[in-house]
């Protein structure tokens, strides 16, 4: 990140480490303004300049409503992220069906506002943040052969709904404990141990091979490390 100012960052997300990569003059779209966060970082050869919006748990589009917020993202990004609005415990209200609504209107306010969109996450791997069905989820008498069928129907289906909509996915998100540094106990990890990630990563390529894919972080590898954001 040699070159960028505290301007340039501001306090936001510039599509984690690997969106500082240059992308093909064609792939990166319009930036909102000369002095923008956005042309800042595309001048230095840079994706481009972007930050989240949505809610938590319990109010997914919270901020994103907020008029204030849309209007910093218009004028300064030129990448959005979900906050929440592209994870399991928004997509998937129950096994059988998925909810797009809330993904669906920020990234058509993204396209309207000549914006490119990060997907987060096809999976995050803390429990806490899993749907409750998914925690309590009968995985069967093949145990192994249902959490990969189950990971990949869903990733298959969000990457296929959105489509190049979609330009960068973390596929996994937050899959090493920062107190073992082992992979987290998930009901994923209990059947598929180190596999999970190499599913995830597969089925994600082979439904969406136009994105980028990223493994997000956001410790050092070393015990007891300080917090930063690291991607693969």
């Amino acid at each position: 990140m040699e070159g960028v100012t505290r301007r340039d960052l501001a306090g936001l997300t510039i599509l984690g480490a690997a969106g500082l990569a240059v992308m093909d003059s064609g792939q990166a779209r319009a930036a909102t303004g000369a002095d923008s966060l956005d042309a800042l970082a595309k001048a230095k050869g840079f994706a481009g300049f972007g930050s989240c919006a949505g809610g938590g748990a319990e109010d997914f589009a919270s901020s994103f409503n907020d008029a204030g917020v849309r209007a910093i993202h218009e004028r300064e990004c030129g990448i959005l992220v979900c906050e929440n609005e592209t994870k399991w415990v928004a997509l998937r209200p129950n096994p059988k069906e998925y909810s797009f609504y809330l993904a669906d209107r920020m990234i058509d306010f993204a396209v309207a506002n000549n914006m490119l969109m990060r997907g987060h996450t096809l999976l995050w791997q803390k429990t806490q943040y899993f749907p409750k069905w998914l925690v309590n989820y009968d995985f069967g008498t093949r145990p192994a052969a249902e959490a990969e069928r189950l990971l990949r129907e869903h990733i298959t289906t969000v990457c296929t709904h959105f489509g190049t909509r979609i330009f960068t996915y973390d596929v996994v998100n937050e899959t090493v404990d920062e107190v073992t540094g082992e992979m987290r106990q998930t009901p994923f990890t209990k059947y598929l141990g180190d596999n999970t990630v190499d599913i995830c990563f597969d089925a994600a390529h082979k439904a969406a091979p136009h994105a980028k894919l990223v493994y997000n972080d956001y410790m050092g590898w070393a015990r007891a490390a300080p917090g930063i954001a690291t991607a693969c």
